[in-house]
């Protein structure tokens, strides 16, 4: 099954993407792919992408 999120600039994205692949995983019991993008312009965008990053590593 394949899932594309969409919106805007902090808008829960991310969450929503992730709550979603975990619950289909849990439900089948297959593998996980997740792949989120996001061009990086400055510092506040690295630091967006290693704080996600964070979050999704303890969710396998």
């Amino acid at each position: 099954m394949l899932y594309i999120v969409t919106g805007g600039s902090g808008s829960g994205k991310s969450e929503y993407a992730e709550q979603t692949a975990v619950q289909c995983r849990n439900g089948n019991g297959g593998t996980l792919w997740y792949l989120a993008t996001m061009r990086i312009w400055d510092d506040e965008g690295r630091k967006r992408v290693e704080r996600h990053r964070r979050m999704r590593a303890a969710k396998g």
